[in-house]
């Protein structure tokens, strides 16, 4: 029977779960730790019960490394505080502010454990913020998107709300792609966008220290 992999990624949705094995694909990562998907991960309490259950470390694990990624929001400051103080209620020694490269945390007797907060650890959004730091400020068609979307805004005829422009300014820009409306991880895989650029160049290297094989 296949022994189950017990360092695990904790992500929001199954569109994280994609978009993390895709890259890790391209970049040439091992699988040396399973991605699991939770949806309604932004949710205090639900974040809280799988903190829980992640630093519960099995003895006969030793070395066990778990981590989470999750959407800063719009406030990303009070979501790290959130996560800030449950970690520290569990004996973990974190930074004020999230390690703007991917934060590692290693404690005696504690499972290492990673944060990841999309974007880029510092700035407000989600997945699709740093999905959007993946294609090249040069790209012409992400300047036609942006300005499509200012033209619809400006006549107050878009129906999508203020928080989702980056989720609508990026799923424009893969319905004008080769093979159009590909989800993000499928889009990964066709090299839509560009893994050289430094975030995720982090976020690989993040992975990378925290699941360290």
């Amino acid at each position: 029977m296949e022994r189950v992999n017990p360092n695990t990624l904790y992500v929001e949705g199954k569109d994280d779960l994609h978009v993390v094995w895709a890259i890790c694909k391209a970049s040439g990562l091992q699988e040396t730790f399973a991605v699991e998907a939770k949806a309604g991960l932004s949710n205090l309490q639900k974040t809280a019960g799988i903190l829980n259950a992640a630093l519960s470390a099995p003895d006969e694990y030793p070395g066990l490394a778990r981590g989470i990624i999750l959407d800063a929001d719009q406030h990303p400051q009070a979501r790290w505080q959130s996560i800030r103080n449950m970690l520290t209620s569990k004996g973990y020694l974190v930074p004020d502010r999230p390690d703007p490269h991917g934060t590692v945390l290693r404690a005696e007797g504690l499972v290492t454990f990673g944060i990841w907060m999309m974007p880029d650890n510092q700035s407000p959004g989600e997945l699709e913020d740093f999905m959007r730091l993946l294609i090249p400020e040069q790209d012409r068609l992400l300047h036609h998107a942006v300005e499509s979307l200012n033209r619809m805004e400006a006549e107050h005829i878009q129906r999508y709300p203020a928080q989702d422009r980056s989720k609508a300014l990026l799923h424009t820009w893969l319905a004008w792609q080769e093979q159009p409306g590909k989800p993000m991880g499928q889009s990964v895989t066709a090299q839509h966008f560009d893994l050289q650029q430094p975030v995720c160049a982090a976020f690989v290297h993040w992975l990378k220290t925290l699941f360290a094989a």
